[in-house]
């Protein structure tokens, strides 16, 4: 699915010089992952400017809660930051590698990356240096051969700005030279935070978690029957069968029509 993210530049927060480069991220890299269901009010209507700031400010506070060493949000403090705009949601997956081969697959295999960047090391005419040219962390998603989209928390508050090309030779000099050859960044699934699909995990994740209980059920079930097979007399054979049946008649029937009803249930 196709999907134009909605943006929130850090210059909607106090400066300059501006620091929240990794919030704004962050809240734009969630955007993509609910396909714009975090960027709506509980109306339904889209944040606008108030609303974005708004958010944004409360990220920065979840910031300063507990401030690092450096002053600036950066890759160690996403969590908290996104905890403090979107309680509700869930926390994006930390990337720490050295091989951009890593990047190159999250990209193909549907993630946005916020990811930091040094950007004083590539020549001033890389498109990734048109806002910046300080220590920065963007949006990257998707990928065009050798080129991916970069969403630039620099780039002035706008309801259209949707990104830009950028060549992924630039973002990985600019990302290895940031921690001395190590990439830092963090993946949201697109797409995959709306509801319908948090929701659709929750079940499966029921089903899966009844499913080995019953299966467990089954197993202690099964011994129980060769614990009593080894100690009972002969003429008890048709009383064990009868226990057997009863047993899996109780102990498994409730549960697979409860995983059956789970399954035939339509989608929130």
């Amino acid at each position: 699915m196709r999907y134009a993210p909605n943006f929130a530049s850090e210059k909607l927060l106090p400066g300059p010089p501006y620091k929240g480069c990794g919030v704004a991220s962050d809240w734009i890299a969630t955007d993509i992952a609910t396909f714009g269901e975090s960027s709506r009010q509980a109306s339904g209507r889209i944040k606008l400017k108030t609303a974005r700031t708004r958010d944004l400010k409360r990220g920065w506070a979840a910031f300063k809660a507990r401030p690092d060493s450096n002053g600036i949000p950066d890759t160690d403090d996403l969590e908290r930051i996104h905890a403090g705009m979107f309680p509700d949601l869930p926390q994006p997956v930390q990337l720490k590698t050295r091989d951009f081969r890593e990047v190159i697959e999250a990209l193909d295999d549907g993630y946005a990356i916020s990811i930091a960047l040094m950007l004083s090391a590539l020549p001033a005419s890389s498109s990734l240096r048109a806002f910046t040219s300080a220590d920065h962390q963007v949006v990257i998603v998707g990928r065009n051969n050798a080129k991916t989209t970069r969403l630039d928390p620099m780039h002035g508050h706008s309801l259209t700005y949707t990104g830009d090309p950028v060549l992924l030779a630039d973002v990985e000099t600019a990302a290895k030279a940031i921690e001395h050859g190590l990439i830092l960044g963090w993946l949201y699934p697109r797409g995959g935070w709306t509801a319908e699909s948090l929701l659709r995990k929750r079940k499966n994740r029921q089903i899966q978690l009844i499913e080995t209980a019953a299966g467990a059920t089954e197993s202690r079930l099964r011994r129980r029957i060769r614990e009593l097979e080894a100690t009972t007399p002969p003429d008890c054979e048709a009383e064990i069968a009868n226990a057997k049946a009863a047993g899996r008649e109780s102990a498994f029937v409730q549960v697979l029509q409860s995983v059956q009803s789970m399954r035939s249930t339509p989608e929130g």
